[in-house]
């Protein structure tokens, strides 16, 4: 996540396991996420980015061998509307921004969708509202940390700071889309967030903050996909600014 591009490189995360059916043995690993609405942090991630990998987990030793290539089709559903996702290599589903225009919805059902060999596996999660950080402090100290209290629980909290040129000056964001997927494996329930007394370095500075929250399917949330080893996630950035003392 440290390119405004965060799906660019959505690896595999299987293992072996049995099968089921044509879309029951299938693993889907996927994340949509809904970038800021303040223009000044557009370098932190596109408006509306969305991704899938898809793979048969039948060996340890060849996975990429494994991955789905040829799905029927594979897309997404927000609110019952489709989005398409384009095929790229190794079993990697991409939205497009090109051959169509998203806006991330909160309170939206975004659901992934692959129809393998005749049989639809779905992925399901309500899209949750961006991290609020309108409750910051007009100051704060330089070097000290500074903690975020959320109203809202995430199975995931990342954050990440800029400063009045928009230049990352700290971040925890994860640096690929594979490390967020695995964190969602054991990922919990977070709202609470503390950003470190680095990521505010200099006195005198409006910096901006950054907020990433995600929301993980659950096992009931996957249907005719292998639930065990799948993985999806939907999530929003909310910002803010303080100025340090």
């Amino acid at each position: 996540m440290k390119t405004p591009a965060l799906l660019v490189c959505l690896p595999l995360l299987i293992t072996s396991t049995g099968c089921f059916g044509p879309a029951a043995d299938v693993v889907a690993n996927g994340l949509v996420l809904g970038g800021p609405s303040d223009p000044a942090f557009a370098g932190l991630a596109q408006s509306f980015e969305a991704g899938v990998v898809l793979a048969r987990p039948l060996s340890f030793t060849d996975l990429e061998s494994n991955a789905v290539t040829d799905a029927d089709a594979v897309w997404l559903s927000l609110d019952g509307a489709p989005v398409d996702l384009r095929g790229e290599s190794s079993g990697l589903y991409l939205y497009d921004s090109s051959r169509s225009s998203v806006t991330y919805k909160p309170g939206a059902s975004v659901s992934v969708h692959a129809h393998v060999d005749g049989e639809e596996g779905v992925a399901t999660v309500v899209a949750p509202s961006p991290p609020d950080l309108s409750g910051l402090p007009v100051t704060h100290p330089a070097g000290a940390s500074l903690v975020v209290e959320s109203a809202v629980s995430y199975a995931l909290l990342y954050g990440a700071v800029i400063d009045p040129s928009g230049a990352v000056v700290w971040d925890d964001r994860p640096a690929n889309t594979e490390e967020i997927i695995a964190d969602l494996r054991d990922a919990g329930s977070r709202d609470r967030y503390v950003f470190p007394p680095e990521a505010f370095p200099e006195s005198g500075v409006a910096y901006g903050v950054a907020l990433v929250g995600i929301r993980a399917a659950d096992g009931p949330d996957f249907h005719n996909f292998e639930t065990f080893w799948s993985n999806f996630g939907v999530g929003a950035v909310g910002t803010g600014y303080v100025t340090t003392l």
